[in-house]
């Protein structure tokens, strides 16, 4: 029933793939990112609770080595959410990175 459930949730949303993978913050959970793969491929960010304020360089790491910017994120009181569409598979994901003074403060990876 879970199995027919996720293939008729793609196939109303036009998707192929749904990925998801807990997003860390010095070893502890902050929150979901989840990985759609459809026609526009995304990724969006749930976090537990609103993360320390300030603005956050995005990157996306792939598979095959390449470091891709996505758009930025702001953090602010009471935001617990963030998303960006993506340019590539999701199954060519390796790891999401939240950055801050060229630090990540918050990683996601996706084995």
């Amino acid at each position: 029933e879970l199995a027919s459930n996720y293939r008729h949730t793609l196939t109303v949303a036009h998707g192929h793939d749904l990925s998801a993978a807990p997003l860390l913050a010095r070893g502890a959970e902050t929150g979901t990112v989840f990985a759609y793969q459809g026609s526009p491929s995304w990724i969006y960010v749930t976090f537990r609770s609103a993360p320390p304020q300030g603005r956050y360089d995005v990157r996306l790491l792939t598979t095959d080595g390449r470091r891709l910017a996505l758009r930025p994120f702001t953090a602010r009181p009471g935001g617990t959410a963030w998303g960006s569409t993506i340019q590539v598979p999701i199954r060519q994901i390796q790891k999401i990175e939240f950055i801050k003074s060229n630090v990540p403060i918050m990683t996601a990876s996706f084995d």
